[in-house]
């Protein structure tokens, strides 16, 4: 019987399903399921698909679009282990992935979620890896992370989506019912929902180990998203449900956090809806804001007013460090 699942959601990955494919089937570990469901694709995948016979592979062609997220849902259900491994079509494996992941789940078994760290095309580290690194080195001499839900909740609502890309997640099954939800109404933020709503109840674990490489190109579907800004509002519903989980006396750091560093990067992105008319996309750009955060107060922190010197990144640093500290007295 096999020891663990790969998922992989499709849709128009041609250019990179083989490679994306081959890469698990020359893993050194060879006790694993890979289950694909290709999202109606128009690019010649399904074709691609069709001609794959191994016994080790199994593919499901959706009769209708599910969304990367309901495909994920859909994998999910079909996989007969308790280990889940999310691959994203245009990304691969990189070598003794596979044998990694599962001897770190077997070994920590109360983990029921880990994000590995990640290598890209670009010889760049993702914006997640960076911010975890911050915190990695003030909070473990470990090769990895553990944070338990309270820290975690903690740190996602300072350095957000800490997983990052799909493919660095994997999850174990529990029975509990509380399995990651890719809930299909969070279209552009389903997996970051998903990684909070468990970890609050299980915590994660954070791993430095590079076991993915994720291939950044002009058709990912990140660089696609949010065209009518509703990824925001998304993301503000998430932090919603963060604030609620997190104890009141933390609000005024966190806040403080957030408007100096995560939501005037939204002030761009409110602009450019602005010049092009569509002013029901710029307001999404600041609604439902968490910790009762006023529209206004993220102005007042952004980079358009004011300038980035050296007591600016002074006070950033040390609103920074005291929320580094904070998780690490909630571990």
């Amino acid at each position: 019987m096999n020891k663990l699942t790969i998922i992989m959601p499709v849709y128009n990955n041609l250019p990179f399903l083989k490679e994306a494919i081959n890469s698990v089937i020359k893993q050194k570990f060879k006790s694993w399921e890979l289950l694909i469901s290709d999202d109606k694709s128009t690019d010649g995948s399904v074709d691609f698909l069709k001609k794959i016979k191994h016994k080790k592979i199994k593919v499901f062609f959706q009769k209708k679009n599910l969304g990367i997220y309901g495909n994920c849902k859909f994998l999910n259900s079909k996989s007969k282990t308790s280990i889940i491994k999310i691959l994203c079509a245009d990304d691969k494996l990189v070598k003794k992935s596979l044998l990694n992941t599962y001897n770190f789940m077997k070994k920590n078994n109360s983990c029921k979620i880990m994000a590995c760290g990640d290598m890209n095309n670009k010889n760049t580290n993702s914006d997640n890896i960076t911010k975890q690194k911050e915190f990695y080195s003030k909070l473990s001499n470990k090769e990895y992370l553990k944070l338990s839900p309270r820290s975690s909740i903690i740190a996602f609502i300072a350095f957000g989506n800490l997983c990052g890309n799909l493919s660095r997640v994997t999850y174990r099954k529990v029975n509990d019912g509380m399995n990651p939800v890719f809930n299909k109404k969070f279209t552009y933020a389903g997996d970051f929902n998903a990684w909070v709503r468990f970890s609050n109840k299980y915590g994660i674990y954070l791993i430095t180990k590079k076991l993915i490489f994720v291939r950044n190109h002009p058709n990912r579907g990140t660089y696609n998203l949010n065209k009518n800004n509703d990824l925001f509002i998304q993301v503000s519903k998430i932090y919603k449900f963060l604030s609620k989980n997190v104890d009141k006396k933390f609000y005024p750091l966190l806040k403080k956090h957030l408007l100096l560093n995560d939501l005037p990067q939204r002030i761009p992105t409110y602009f450019k809806f602005l010049i092009l008319g569509k002013f029901k996309e710029a307001r999404k750009t600041f609604f439902n804001l968490p910790f009762g955060i006023k529209f206004y107060e993220c102005f007042f922190y952004s980079p358009l007013f004011k300038f980035r010197n050296h007591q600016f990144n002074k006070i950033n640093k040390f609103y920074r460090l005291k929320v580094i500290n904070l998780i690490k007295e909630n571990l």
